[in-house]
């Protein structure tokens, strides 16, 4: 949902198409050993790492893009 609304604004825009675009991945990867269940012994813990890290990421990259747009002091 904040994808949505940061698309509205210029500034903004790219941030909100990463934003729709981690969604969209985070939901694959959650939903991906039920789509596969033959293969969920064999990535599940690979699963659970790339989950993690794109998950994790996103909070990085909104950090990151906050801290910028702070400035110096």
């Amino acid at each position: 949902m904040i994808g949505l609304h940061l698309r509205k604004d210029r500034a903004w825009r790219r941030y909100g198409w990463y934003s729709i675009l981690t969604s969209l991945v985070t939901l694959l990867l959650l939903l991906l050993p039920y789509a596969l269940p033959q293969y969920g012994a064999q990535l599940g813990g690979l699963n659970e790492r790339m989950l993690l890290v794109v998950a994790f990421a996103w909070h990085v990259v909104t950090g990151c893009r906050l801290f910028a747009l702070e400035g110096p002091q």
